[in-house]
């Protein structure tokens, strides 16, 4: 581990177990797909933006050219919605990448431009969330190059997680994402963390 990692991460970390997932790609995933069922989802996907749900936590591998395999199941959540670009920069944050789709990139795109021009709060979004994307596409085996500077920022190694947060997925470096889960689900427990109650629905099914 790297001394600029260490400083990243804070310290050492303690990890629990998770779930693995160590299918491999397969080729032809998210590209090339222009006739049939999956040329339709892409259409459809393309057209509506559909909301992607990345869920659970995987790990995998990243080799020493920057390759990875997205884990299955958020390959298959890509797929269903239409996505063929991928949106990746370094956590603000947390010592990971974050990813998510083209069209969540977007709308987050839309509410800093809604921010006062030249505004110093429209600038550090500009800058430190526009500027540090880079726009990512899957190669004919279903794997993605990461950049170097980012695995480099974050000296990540082979061994990586997967974590998914609903809109998009980060890459940690694997103890270090056990740990932080473990940390997530103990504070849930002692602070008795709550969420808000959802509106009850109480219009009649078909009245608008």
């Amino acid at each position: 581990m790297s001394s600029r990692k260490d400083a990243w991460l804070g310290g050492a970390f303690k990890g629990v177990g998770t779930g693995w997932s160590g299918e491999p790609a397969r080729s032809g995933d998210l590209v090339g797909r222009s006739a049939g069922d999956g040329g339709l989802r892409a259409v459809v996907g393309a057209a509506t933006g559909a909301m992607t749900h990345f869920v659970g936590t995987h790990f995998g591998k990243l080799d020493r050219k920057g390759r990875i395999s997205v884990p299955a199941p958020f390959r298959a959540e890509l797929e269903a919605a239409g996505v063929t670009q991928i949106a990746f920069r370094i956590s603000h944050q947390l010592p990971c990448i974050e990813a998510r789709s083209r069209a969540d990139f977007e709308r987050i795109v839309d509410s800093i431009r809604r921010l006062d021009s030249y505004s110093e709060e429209r600038e550090a979004w500009e800058a430190g969330f526009i500027s540090v994307t880079e726009m990512l596409r899957f190669d004919g085996e279903g794997r993605l190059v990461l950049p170097e500077h980012m695995t480099g920022a974050l000296g990540l190694p082979e061994g990586v997680a997967f974590l998914g947060k609903s809109d998009r997925f980060e890459i940690w470096e694997a103890e270090a994402g056990k740990a932080h889960v473990a940390r997530q689900l103990a504070a849930l427990r002692e602070k008795h963390l709550r969420l808000p109650a959802l509106p009850l629905h109480t219009t009649p099914n078909g009245v608008p």
